[in-house]
């Protein structure tokens, strides 16, 4: 059951990878695709609170909102964004359905709140703690190759790896 999670979430992301263009994401989430890697508080904020909006409406899985998590990540977007794109599982119409048919929508609503205050809380908490420390995690970007690139003894040694 859950190879159909990571199916469908590793080709969702590949289809947004492919098609959706880095000045979507930078204009969703402010700061992303900085030079320097290190976005101010006020970009943080706004990231950490997109990310739960953007998990609500791209809902795959639990397993499948991790490799749309990596695409947000190498457009760009904070660290503390792309984790409470990660943790806004719980708080998507699913969830929230199934808690309110045990708990009632009351409760329901109030879980619902904890959770979203959480998740801007934590990540803004850990951007100032790793600023102090100063252990803020670097951006790298990835390299897409060109196929001429890969030489062709290689391709049956890269074909071996990926099907392991």
């Amino acid at each position: 059951m859950v190879w159909k999670d990571v199916t469908i979430g590793f080709t969702i992301a590949g289809i947004i990878a492919v098609f959706v263009p880095s000045a979507f994401f930078q204009t969703l989430f402010i700061g992303s695709g900085q030079s320097g890697g290190n976005p101010g508080f006020f970009a943080v904020l706004e990231n950490v609170l997109v990310g739960p909006i953007a998990a609500f409406f791209t809902f795959i899985g639990s397993m499948g909102n991790i490799p749309l998590a990596a695409v947000l990540y190498g457009n760009g977007v904070s660290f503390g964004g792309v984790m409470a794109f990660i943790f806004s599982d719980l708080v998507v119409f699913p969830v929230i359905r199934v808690n309110a048919k045990y708990y009632g929508w009351k409760m329901a609503l109030y879980i619902v709140g904890l959770l979203l205050g959480s998740q801007a809380i934590s990540p803004l908490l850990s951007k100032q703690r790793d600023r102090k420390l100063r252990i803020n995690p670097q951006m790298k970007r990835a390299t897409k190759l060109h196929p001429k690139e890969v030489k062709p003894s290689l391709q049956p040694q890269l074909l071996i790896q990926a099907a392991r």
